[in-house]
């Protein structure tokens, strides 16, 4: 029986310092790593990560977490505040801020918050929303 994941929103970048507008070409490190200020201890191996832009009000992805934040260590040669990671699987990726997806909720201060079901599930419709009006574009008959 497996148990149900934990869902996270995971604030990126701050409104001072935001993430590059093309941060996929600019930040890939993000693919399969996630930072944060303090030991992220309440993030299990398996947990959601919905990764939120701050300075941009932008949902961009969502991952998987590969380990658990509590054994996630420091590193000595990070050059910002942010210098425990731990590994992620990226399960989806809007590679410009321009078409990713208008948030609607913040982690406000915080590096990141739980979410709940009805939280996930609506921004997943809405994930799924914009991907199919985006193909639909795009298709050429």
């Amino acid at each position: 029986m497996s148990q149900t994941p934990t869902v996270w929103l995971k604030a990126i970048g701050t409104s001072k310092e935001p993430l590059p507008a093309q941060w996929l070409k600019e930040r890939p490190d993000f693919l399969t790593r996630v930072t944060f200020a303090k030991q992220p201890k309440s993030i299990k191996s398996g947990d959601l990560i919905v990764y939120y832009a701050h300075g941009h009000k932008k949902i961009f992805a969502i991952g998987r977490a590969t380990e658990n934040g509590d054994t996630a260590a420091w590193d000595d040669t990070a050059t910002t505040k942010y210098g425990y990671s731990m590994g992620i699987r990226i399960l989806v990726a809007i590679p410009k801020m321009q078409i990713a997806l208008d948030s609607p909720m913040s982690p406000g201060e915080n590096s990141y918050i739980q979410l709940s079901a009805t939280e996930y599930g609506l921004i997943v419709e809405a994930l799924n929303t914009k991907l199919l009006d985006a193909a639909k574009k795009t298709w050429v008959h």
